[in-house]
């Protein structure tokens, strides 16, 4: 951490067989057991695309988050746990990740690293500014992760 903000952000998914890094100004990498070092990206969209990959928690599809969801035209959904959904908005298969539920910033800290230098964001709700880091209270607001969201 640099001034609040992550510089380094490593993600791994033993399961998978990859582990995600992000470095600040270097950019977003995965590393697989089948194809190496990669670098990542983002994809680019807006949010009148129709289709658009929504990935949200098992345990936290409440009524903010369906609400949110059902502002985006056909969206596609893609449900599972932990950090892979930030993952999966970085190496550009979702476009949006919302988070209405309590998180710590040891859940989010690295995950960001990847997103943010994978052309992506991840920012608060009411602010629209990215998380912060080491703050007094290490309780996240809620957020939502981004891949490239153009201003069409």
């Amino acid at each position: 951490m640099k001034n609040g903000k992550g510089v380094i952000g490593v993600v791994h998914a033993p399961v998978l067989g990859e582990t995600f890094f992000g470095v600040d100004q270097i950019g977003s990498f995965v590393k697989s057991d089948k194809i190496g070092v990669e670098k990542i990206s983002v994809k680019e969209y807006s949010d009148s695309d129709s289709g658009l990959v929504l990935v949200c928690s098992r345990s936290h599809l409440d009524d903010k988050t369906k609400e949110f969801m059902s502002k985006f035209s056909d969206p596609k959904t893609i449900s599972m746990g932990s950090s892979l959904k930030f993952m999966l908005v970085a190496r550009g298969d979702a476009h949006v990740y919302p988070r209405f539920a309590p998180t710590m910033e040891w859940d989010t800290a690295a995950s960001q690293v990847v997103v943010e230098q994978a052309g992506g964001s991840v920012v608060n709700v009411e602010t629209n500014q990215p998380l912060t880091y080491n703050k007094e209270n290490l309780r996240n607001p809620f957020f939502i992760c981004y891949a490239n969201k153009s201003n069409n």
